[in-house]
């Protein structure tokens, strides 16, 4: 997706916020547009909504735990990551078909996990 792709489906996100401000999945997907947009901070706030909204979705705590990591607030990545894993979501899967391995998580964010945090995302 272009990046204006992603600042529309941001707009309409946003509308759909404005017409039902409860409804959890437009924060998702929202967060999920900002953190393409290298928008961190937005995307853990949408995340972190959708949570608070549906708090049953291991989605949205592993990619709130997966935008913690860009931030290297290491505490707070791991305990979403376990939420979600604890949940039943395959967090490893999840990582791998985004990053394939955490070396090409490194590579495209210039630094390198915590040795726990990679256990955690290398291993089921």
């Amino acid at each position: 997706m272009a990046l204006h792709e992603h600042v529309l489906s941001i707009t309409d996100f946003t509308r759909s916020i404005e017409l039902n401000p409860d409804y959890a999945e437009a924060y998702f997907y929202r967060g999920f547009a900002y953190s393409m947009k290298s928008e961190i901070d937005n995307a853990i706030a949408d995340y972190t909504k959708a949570i608070e909204l549906q708090p049953d979705k291991p989605i949205a705590y592993y990619h709130r735990g997966e935008a913690w990591l860009l931030l290297k607030e290491w505490k707070k990545a791991k305990a979403d990551l376990i939420t979600a894993k604890n949940m039943g979501m395959n967090i490893v899967e999840a990582f791998r078909s985004t990053y394939r391995h955490t070396a090409a998580f490194e590579r495209k964010n210039g630094f390198k996990l915590r040795e726990d945090i990679a256990v955690l995302l290398i291993h089921r």
